[in-house]
């Protein structure tokens, strides 16, 4: 019961900072940092396998943490478990944001029945993330958030990179072609 609470918690605040973050996905705001650090990760692998879709999605996945742990280990707040939460929090808002903002220009250009089908992925990808964060962090003491709080961003990190790949293979992989303009948000 406690660890459903503190889900739900956490997925709250998640939810609260995304509802306030700006509708376009830019360097500007508190999370900064955190997402220059992931852009800089994900612009490097990128580069190294030119652009090839498969190859990259699975070295982006070494992206996953590296700016939650440059804040864990290169900063005061991370000498803390509420410290290395908020580190984790952190690269999670990012990750977060990303995987709304593919989701997005994903419904907004599948067809009736296809967005049926992503929107019940998306349904059944939060249930099985609450079942399996919730899971991960049974127990008690202060590690139990930490568990929650890294399984709760390898989860978010590995759907946004999920959801990026997929709507850049709709696009085949031409970042040009994305809807209204829209262009790779790590800046490539």
């Amino acid at each position: 019961m406690t660890k459903r609470i503190l889900f739900i918690l956490f997925f709250i605040s998640i939810s609260i900072s995304i509802f306030h973050a700006k509708e376009a996905f830019s360097l500007d705001g508190p999370d900064t940092k955190y997402k220059k650090m992931l852009f800089q990760c994900l612009n490097e692998v990128n580069a190294q396998f030119d652009y090839e879709a498969t190859e990259a999605h699975l070295n982006e996945q070494s992206c996953i943490g590296v700016a939650a742990n440059i804040c864990e280990n290169a900063s005061a707040q991370g000498k803390s478990t509420i410290g290395i939460e908020d580190c984790f929090a952190g690269e999670t808002q990012v990750w977060d944001e990303m995987l709304n903002r593919y989701y997005k220009i994903m419904m907004d250009q599948l067809k009736s029945a296809d967005a049926d089908k992503l929107k019940n992925i998306q349904r059944s990808w939060i249930k099985l993330t609450q079942d399996k964060c919730g899971l991960e962090s049974e127990g008690e003491g202060s590690v139990t958030g930490l568990r929650f709080s890294a399984c709760y961003l390898h989860e978010t990190a590995n759907q946004a990179l999920w959801l990026k790949n997929y709507a850049e293979e709709a696009f085949d992989g031409d970042k040009d072609e994305f809807p209204a303009g829209e262009k790779k948000y790590y800046g490539r």
